[in-house]
């Protein structure tokens, strides 16, 4: 019991130890299979728990060591087959010492339950005899859950591409975007979209991400604007260089007059660039001579 190995080795070691435990364990189970093997009888292992490194239906390996067994551990109980329940992934494995054939596989589950869920759905028909485990892999008609994620502002023409893949199944559209893009998002668009694509159902799940403000404690009584901005950029980290300037220049002039004077020092610019290609291109008093 888990909550024994608290109590007597602190939460820090429970893991491991009931890893200990369960090995231990699988080994004792080991010593009568082996036996009952040798008399003809096949031997089965059924549980409920996880593989160290197993791949869950969303595609992510569980490595932890609150799980329950490893590859090895299971194949030390010498069953012929290990029939395991708990990962919705379908997976196997196989060991084959001394002309026999261990097999390990999980059945998954028959239906999906969760969007975004990888591979077929399926159930197991086993053969099990003695030294020899296999089975057949019966996959299901499981309705289809796509995910569908962006990481900002919901791209129309991408969710259009995707959801025409998507015709039949349900989809769950998910977005993160920052609190002043909140706006900006579409929701009426997007079903629209999905529905035009002919999904069995739709599910929209947006995260909006407050705006962390830093307050700069004394900025009020700084007397001008041009110094409040100075004392923001040095609290929130932003470069200066150049950037009081600007300031100085928006508070000064007029908006028709700053477009005008950056159009000119475009011009300039380009101007002095025209004639630094021409010098490049003339031959120098040297290279006449020679």
């Amino acid at each position: 019991n888990k909550a024994t190995l608290v109590e007597a080795l602190g939460p820090e070691n429970r893991a491991g130890e009931m890893g200990n435990q369960v090995a231990a364990l699988l080994s004792h189970f080991g010593v009568s299979n082996k036996k009952l093997h040798q008399m003809g009888i096949p031997t089965v292992l059924v549980s409920h728990g996880t593989v160290n490194e197993s791949m869950n239906e969303s595609g992510v390996k569980m490595v932890d060591q609150d799980n329950e067994f490893t590859q090895g551990t299971l194949f030390a109980a010498c069953a012929d087959a290990v029939m395991l329940g708990h990962i919705h992934a379908f997976q196997s494995w196989e060991n084959h010492f001394n002309n026999r054939c261990q097999m390990i596989a999980y059945a998954g589950s028959i239906g999906r339950f969760h969007y975004g869920e990888q591979g077929d759905k399926c159930f197991l028909v086993w053969d099990v005899e003695s030294g020899n485990a296999t089975f057949e892999k019966h996959v299901t008609p499981s309705k289809q859950m796509y995910d569908i994620t962006f990481d900002g502002v919901p791209d129309m023409d991408e969710l259009e591409a995707l959801a025409k893949q998507c015709a039949g199944g349900y989809v769950r559209v998910r977005f993160t975007v920052d609190e002043e893009y909140a706006s900006t998002v579409d929701r009426d668009a997007i079903e629209q979209i999905l529905g035009t694509a002919n999904v069995a159902g739709m599910k929209i799940e947006g995260k909006i991400l407050p705006v962390q403000r830093q307050r700069a404690a004394g900025i009020s009584s700084l007397g001008t604007v041009g110094q409040k901005f100075m004392e923001w950029c040095k609290v929130s980290k932003t470069p200066a260089d150049g950037l009081s300037e600007r300031v100085d220049q928006l508070l000064a002039n007029q908006p028709e007059d700053i477009a005008r004077q950056f159009i000119q020092g475009v011009r300039v610019k380009r101007d002095k660039s025209l004639i630094d290609a021409k010098s490049a291109e003339q031959p120098s008093l040297e290279e006449l001579l020679l």
